[in-house]
C-alpha cells in the first residue's frame, strides 16, 4: 500500500487547459445533455471567475491571480478534479499496464496498491511527463498505512480499517461550556460517533474508538449523560436508518451570521423578520431558516479573496453607538439613544427597526415608522472596545453622564393614529 500526493494542486492547475476540458465534456459528449448556456459563454464565465478576480494581499495592494485556482475559490475543487481526471484518463488509456490494482483518489490524495516500489516510481514519472504537476509518495510500514483519517491494515487476502489519530492531535474540540447554539454541541458528538462507525471495519475497532471519543468529549467539558445520549442516538440511526422522503412543501433559507454573545437575540430577530416579510407563493409551503456561524476573529486571520474597501462603520463590532433624532423639537432637544452591540452595527440597526425604544420613540413622538436609511444617517460610533466587560461599562458610564432621553423605557401608546406616515428616507 502507498499514497501519492500532488504538490500544491489548486495553485498549479492550468486554467486555460482545464477550461477547454470542461467545455469539451459538457458540450461534446454524445450521452450527455449540454448545459442551457451558450457554448461560447461558458469559457468566458469560467475565465472571469478564476483569472479576473482581484484580491488584497497582506501588503494592502491589489493583485490578480495569473494562473492556477486561488485557494478557497468555489471553483477550486471542480477545476482540480477535471484536470486530474483528464490526466488519469489519458495515462491509463496509453499505459493500461501501469494502472494499480487499487487506485482511489480524493482531490489531491491518491491511495494505491501495487506489487513493487518500482511500479510507484514509474507511475509518478508518467504522471509528471503528462502534466505540469509534481508528486510525492509514502509507502506502508508493517502492513499498515494511514490515509486521510483512516488507518488501513493489510493481510494476505483482505483489508481492515480503523480511525487514525495523528500523534500531534492533542484531543481538543469545541468545549462543552462554549457559548454557542445547542445544535453545535450535539453535532460535535454526532460527528465523532459517525466517524467511529463509518471508518472502522469491525465492531471491536468501533467500540475502541467510541471509548476514546467518550473520554475526549468528557475532557472537553461535555456532561457524560449528553455524551451517552448522543452515542445512542447515532447508533440507533446507524443500525436502523429511517428512509426520509423529500418534503417538497418546505423551502430552506440559509443565513451566515457572526458568532457573538447576543446570538440568541439575533436569531429571534431574524426569524421574526422572515415570518413577517417572507411569504411563499404556495400557502401550503413552509419556510425553514437555518442560521450558521463563523468566527470573525478567525476570518480576519486569513487573506480574503475580495476587492472590497476596508470595513465600513456599519460592519464594525464591539462598539458603543449613538442615534440622534433630528425630527421636530427633537432636533433642538438633542434627543438621543446610546446603545452597545457585540454584533455588527448593521445587524443592531435591523433589530431596532423591528422593535425597541428608538422605534417606539418615532411612533409615539412623531407618528412615523422608522426607516433604515434614516437610522443609518443619524447613527454614529462613540467608542470601540474588544473587552466585553469594559464595553458594557463604557455604555453604562455614557448613559449615566449623557442622560440620553430615548433610552428611557417607553410603553406602546395605544392611542396612536391608525394612519401612519413614512419617515424621511
Amino acid at each position: 500500500m502507498a499514497s501519492m500526493d500532488v504538490e500544491s494542486l489548486f495553485t498549479n492547475v492550468p486554467v486555460d487547459e482545464t477550461t477547454d476540458l470542461i467545455c469539451q465534456r459538457i458540450y461534446h459528449l454524445k450521452d450527455e445533455e449540454p448545459l442551457n448556456i451558450p457554448e461560447a459563454s461558458l469559457p468566458l464565465l469560467l475565465q472571469a471567475c478564476t483569472k479576473e478576480v482581484p484580491f488584497y494581499g497582506p501588503d494592502g495592494k491589489m493583485y490578480v491571480q495569473r494562473d492556477g485556482v486561488a485557494m478557497g475559490s468555489p471553483l477550486g475543487v471542480l477545476f482540480a478534479n477535471f484536470y486530474m481526471g483528464s490526466i488519469e484518463e489519458r495515462l491509463f488509456a496509453r499505459h493500461p499496464q501501469l494502472k494499480p490494482q487499487i487506485y482511489a483518489r480524493y482531490v489531491d490524495d491518491i491511495f494505491i496498491s501495487v506489487d513493487t516500489v518500482s511500479h510507484i516510481n514509474e507511475l509518478i514519472t508518467e504522471f509528471k511527463n503528462d502534466s505540469c504537476l509534481n508528486f510525492t509518495h509514502e509507502i506502508e510500514q508493517n502492513k499498515k498505512f494511514p490515509f486521510l483519517d483512516t488507518m488501513v491494515h493489510r493481510d494476505d487476502t483482505s483489508f481492515s480499517t480503523e480511525v487514525y489519530v495523528k500523534a500531534t492531535n492533542f484531543g481538543f474540540c469545541l468545549n462543552g461550556a462554549s457559548e454557542c447554539p445547542e445544535r453545535y454541541r450535539r453535532s460535535v458528538i454526532s460527528a465523532f460517533v459517525k466517524r467511529a462507525l463509518t471508518h472502522t471495519s469491525t465492531w471491536a475497532a468501533a467500540n475502541t474508538e467510541l471509548k476514546r471519543v467518550s473520554q475526549l468529549l468528557a475532557n472537553n467539558g461535555y456532561p457524560q449523560q449528553e455524551i451517552d445520549d448522543g452515542i445512542k442516538r447515532r447508533l440507533d440511526n446507524f443500525m436502523s436508518p429511517e428512509p426520509k422522503e423529500k418534503d417538497t412543501s418546505r423551502i430552506t433559507l440559509y443565513y451566515k451570521n457572526t458568532m457573538s454573545s447576543e446570538y440568541k437575540e439575533d436569531e429571534k430577530t431574524l426569524k421574526k423578520i422572515i415570518h413577517k416579510k417572507v411569504t411563499p407563493t404556495n400557502p401550503d409551503t413552509k419556510l425553514d431558516l437555518i442560521i450558521f456561524y463563523k468566527s470573525r476573529k478567525t476570518a480576519n486571520l486569513i487573506m480574503r479573496n475580495s476587492c472590497l474597501p476596508p470595513t465600513s462603520p456599519l460592519q464594525e463590532v464591539n462598539v458603543v453607538y449613538q442615534h440622534t433624532c433630528s425630527l421636530g423639537d427633537c432636533s433642538r432637544l438633542h434627543s438621543r439613544y446610546i446603545g452597545v452591540t457585540t454584533t455588527t452595527l448593521s445587524k443592531r440597526i435591523t433589530a431596532h427597526l423591528t422593535d425597541g425604544a428608538i422605534r417606539r420613540h418615532y411612533l409615539s413622538e412623531h407618528g412615523l415608522i422608522l426607516r433604515r436609511k434614516h437610522m443609518e444617517d443619524n447613527t454614529i460610533i462613540l467608542t470601540r472596545e474588544n473587552n466585553n466587560k469594559r464595553l458594557k461599562m463604557t455604555e453604562a458610564v455614557l448613559i449615566y453622564t449623557q442622560k440620553p432621553a430615548i433610552n428611557i423605557q417607553q410603553q406602546p401608546d395605544t392611542s396612536l393614529p391608525t394612519k401612519r406616515q413614512r419617515a424621511p428616507s
